[in-house]
């Protein structure tokens, strides 16, 4: 299993634990039902947020892109769009993506 799958199934499994805490306590679910209950959810929510995290990776991987492209003089290869991407950072990226322009 891929390292960031095992830890984002990790932390969904300790709030999933937190969540049937609640439930128990408060008498809406049994402490049987929370302990088959938390490993298939958090499975299945990670199973359902790594497509969808990928997906937002690469729209904004485009989006730099496309911003970046704008930015250089009109007669830039791409490959110099390419080059000018790859010098920033993962944090740079994803703050340039979200800039409104």
């Amino acid at each position: 299993m891929n390292i960031w799958k095992q830890f984002a199934t990790t932390v969904i499994r300790w709030l999933l634990t937190l969540i049937s805490a609640w439930l128990i306590r408060k008498g809406v679910i049994s402490e049987s039902d929370a302990s088959v209950w938390i490993p298939e959810m958090a499975l299945g929510i990670v199973t359902a947020l790594v497509p969808l995290l990928w997906a937002l990776w690469t729209r904004i991987q485009h989006r730099v892109g496309f911003l970046t492209a704008l930015e250089l003089p009109a007669n830039a290869h791409p490959l110099d769009v390419k080059d000018a991407v790859a010098e920033l950072t993962t944090t740079e990226k994803i703050v340039k993506a979200l800039e409104n322009k």
